[in-house]
């Protein structure tokens, strides 16, 4: 029995101590409400990591920014006169991306991303599960938005300006 000189923690009438046997009486025996248990720890538990992880899920700005299509048309390569054009499309929707290029170097590639960096208007992905022509293994790319304009830099080509939400 715990040491209680105010009588704070009283021993309940059918009380059962470590050692003592009840009389198996339930009239002897008062059920107190218990402490939560481990399935109500478990659920506490799981509300909170769900919480957590929907929290964790809100679209980035600039990720929300880049969905959809995006097409850029470059008459001189370069600034290469004489170069054929190159026509250059990305896409990009919710954790994957395309992008197809024609005329000067022909090729089309597709795979998924993920959020590298997300600051002010820049934003980096790194592309993985790479198919298509000039496949590798994760390779990083970097975007540039212009909000006002509604365009995106893309690597080094651009600026792309939108085609489809």
């Amino acid at each position: 029995m715990i040491d209680d000189p105010g009588g704070v923690f009283t021993k309940s009438p059918g009380q059962v101590e470590p050692g003592e046997r009840s009389s198996g009486n339930l009239n002897e025996m008062q059920f107190l409400p218990a402490p939560i248990n481990m399935r109500g720890r478990s659920l506490l538990l799981g509300l909170i990591v769900l919480a957590s992880f929907l929290g964790a899920c809100t679209p980035d700005q600039n990720e929300a920014f880049i969905q959809g299509s995006w097409f850029y048309n470059d008459q001189h390569i370069q600034e290469q006169i004489g170069e054929s054009f190159e026509e250059t499309i990305w896409s990009f929707d919710r954790g994957t991306y395309e992008t197809y290029s024609c005329c000067f170097v022909k090729f089309q590639q597709y795979g998924r991303y993920d959020i590298i960096e997300s600051d002010g208007d820049k934003l980096v992905l790194e592309l993985f599960n790479i198919d298509g022509k000039f496949n590798s293994e994760r390779v990083q790319i970097a975007i540039r938005i212009d909000r006002e304009a509604d365009t995106l830099k893309i690597v080094r080509g651009g600026p792309f300006t939108r085609m489809a939400p």
